[in-house]
């Protein structure tokens, strides 16, 4: 059982929405429902912001699943900015975007992995790179980096996932959400299989191991 006090807590945080609440709620669950989805997941780190704004912009997805796999940097970092504002505004302050998980960049530290550099991190951002005259920058390029496998997406506390599952109000928000939970996970692998075609190159098997952890949480 939660203390009472700590769910209060959390419903003081979700009343900065005053009277639209109801504007947000559907969203809101719709990030909640992600983000627990992921936690779910066997042997996955925390979801990205990444996953979660490919999740949900379905141009995104067809831009990419149609055969341009040249994605515009500049327009897709523009979308991300707007989208984690759109998360930390929808969520009541439940969800956190944290900056720079160190742990994603640890294969950096070895000097003698030179190899690692170039295929786990060069070669995938010239997907983001077009031949044109508005090439993004060496900065822009180590800020989608950090989208895609440094800036995570969490629950403020465990026990904010708790209360939405196990009192009356956070149930009361998360089913305002009428999607499946097959449809959650499905998003979920969709997005997973983008990164994953983006960024598989030798040595990087865990992309490989997320999106096969995810088909199998189907199961």
């Amino acid at each position: 059982m939660l203390p009472c006090d700590l769910g209060n807590l959390y419903k003081q945080a979700w009343r900065i929405h005053g009277d639209d609440e109801a504007l947000y709620r559907a969203e809101a669950a719709r990030y909640f429902r992600l983000v627990m989805t992921v936690n779910g997941f066997e042997k996955l780190s925390a979801v990205t912001l990444f996953d979660l704004y490919v999740v949900n912009d379905q141009d995104i997805q067809n831009t990419f699943f149609e055969g341009n796999r040249v994605l515009p940097a500049r327009e897709l970092l523009r979308k991300l900015a707007e989208y984690r504002r759109r998360i930390e505004v929808c969520c009541g302050g439940l969800l956190e975007v944290r900056e720079n998980n160190e742990d994603a960049y640890k294969w950096l530290d070895d000097p003698e992995e030179i190899d690692k550099v170039f295929y786990q991190f060069l070669m995938p951002l010239c997907a983001f790179i077009s031949a044109g005259v508005d090439a993004p920058s060496g900065g822009e390029l180590a800020a989608l980096c950090d989208a895609c496998s440094g800036t995570q997406v969490d629950f403020v506390h465990r026990t904010a996932a708790d209360v939405l599952v196990e009192t009356q109000w956070g149930r009361g928000i998360i089913d305002s959400d009428t999607a499946s939970q097959t449809t959650i996970s499905a998003k979920l692998i969709r997005s997973m299989t983008m990164l994953f075609f983006l960024f598989d190159y030798p040595h990087n098997s865990f992309l490989q191991r997320r999106v096969m952890s995810a088909i199998n949480s189907l199961d």
